[in-house]
């Protein structure tokens, strides 16, 4: 079995791109970022305006220890890793919103798959409950591109 973070750096590769501005991004300006930001702010954790406010919410519940449910618990110090990688400056954050909101495994219809994350993110109750939905959500991304992640 191969480690799942040598394939995971593949998948950053190709969302490399240099930035030179240090405003906030454009894409966090997109609803599941913007949501993410509430609960970001509601948990009083940091919400930087450099990064995408979804991977923010992910990392953060996986660095506060927020319980990750299903197989995902399994890989926890492996996603807090991978999740950390994509913070690089060198990362396109349209590309990362992307990816994370377009699971190959998941339906065909990609404003589906956002408009679900969007609604479960509304939905949830505490900031807690909204990291471990981006969480999950992180999981099964990685996972539907590496095997090493999936159950076996």
């Amino acid at each position: 079995m191969q480690d799942g973070t040598f394939l995971f750096l593949d998948v950053v590769k190709r969302m490399t791109v240099v930035r030179i501005n240090s405003e906030e991004l454009p894409v966090n300006g997109w609803p599941v970022n913007r949501l993410a930001k509430q609960w970001l702010l509601r948990g009083r954790q940091d919400a930087d305006p450099n990064y995408p406010y979804i991977l923010q919410l992910v990392l953060s519940g996986l660095e506060s220890g927020v319980e990750l449910l299903g197989q995902g618990g399994r890989f926890r110090a492996e996603l807090e890793l991978a999740a950390g990688r994509m913070f690089s400056p060198r990362l396109d954050p349209v590309k990362i919103t992307r990816w994370f909101t377009s699971n190959p495994d998941g339906p065909e219809d990609l404003s589906e798959q956002t408009a679900w994350l969007e609604v479960a993110l509304k939905e949830a109750k505490t900031w807690e409950e909204a990291a471990q939905v981006a969480m999950e959500v992180f999981y099964d991304r990685i996972a539907s591109e590496n095997d090493y992640y999936r159950p076996g």
